[in-house]
């Protein structure tokens, strides 16, 4: 991943559609991939998001990190009771211009629904 590039993105991308502490923990987590050399998937502690964003509600880290999936920024996986949320950090380039779907049977659902309807369309 180039980090310009990946901010670059995030910063057009992003425009209008996050939030202040939505943008914080990306930002937090884009640094801490950025210093793991860009791992695939990452462990962060909730207690440091609180650290280094100042969001002390955990609802509002919630609603923060669905935003960030929604539009395709990040995804995550919440560890439970007493284990670390894992991170992945969507590559934005500009050869991958969508967002994520929430998942590959949306798509293929999608695409089955398109072809149901273009051959009721034919008759």
């Amino acid at each position: 991943m180039n980090f310009i590039t990946q901010l670059k993105e995030f910063h057009e991308r992003s425009f209008r559609k996050l939030t202040p502490n939505a943008t914080a923990i990306y930002l937090h987590l884009f640094m801490v991939d950025n210093t793991l050399a860009w791992a695939e998937w990452f462990e962060v502690s909730d207690s440091e998001i609180v650290w280094a964003t100042s969001i002390k509600r955990r609802e509002s880290i919630l609603r923060a990190l669905n935003l960030l999936r929604q539009h395709g920024f990040l995804d995550y996986k919440r560890g439970g009771q007493g284990k670390t949320t894992s991170y992945k950090i969507i590559e934005l380039s500009t050869n991958n211009p969508q967002p994520l779907s929430n998942s590959a049977s949306d798509s293929a659902s999608d695409s089955a629904s398109d072809s149901a309807s273009d051959s009721a369309s034919d008759s």
